[in-house]
């Protein structure tokens, strides 16, 4: 089943399908994406931090992919690194964060989602 968490409003992507559905809906509005392992230990120090900026995306639909369970979504966009974070606008890539540099992720939200 699908999930979103009330307290953040980050949505777990469960499949390529959900990932589009997410595009579909989002119209002009920007998505955001964390793309991440659960093996992946950086991942798990940076999600709480991510997690608590979702609240700041304003507009923003704002997703989570665990690319072992839907890895086509990591293809897709090149992704080759984990602790990736993209925004997606009309469906296009416009901007990618790489690794878990909380600045860099910071200044993606305020250039893309703060009103």
């Amino acid at each position: 089943s699908v999930r979103t968490r009330w307290e953040d409003k980050v949505i777990d992507i469960q499949s390529e399908r959900h990932f589009d559905e997410q595009l579909a809906s989002a119209g002009c509005n920007p998505i955001v994406s964390y793309l991440e392992g659960v093996w992946c230990e950086a991942c798990k120090m940076i999600s709480p931090y991510f997690r608590e900026l979702s609240g700041k995306f304003l507009g923003a639909i704002v997703l989570e992919v665990d690319v072992d369970n839907v890895p086509k979504i990591a293809q897709r966009y090149g992704v080759d690194a984990m602790r990736t974070f993209i925004v997606l606008k009309s469906g296009e890539k416009v901007e990618t964060v790489i690794g878990a540099n909380k600045a860099k992720v910071g200044e993606m939200v305020i250039k893309f989602c703060a009103a």
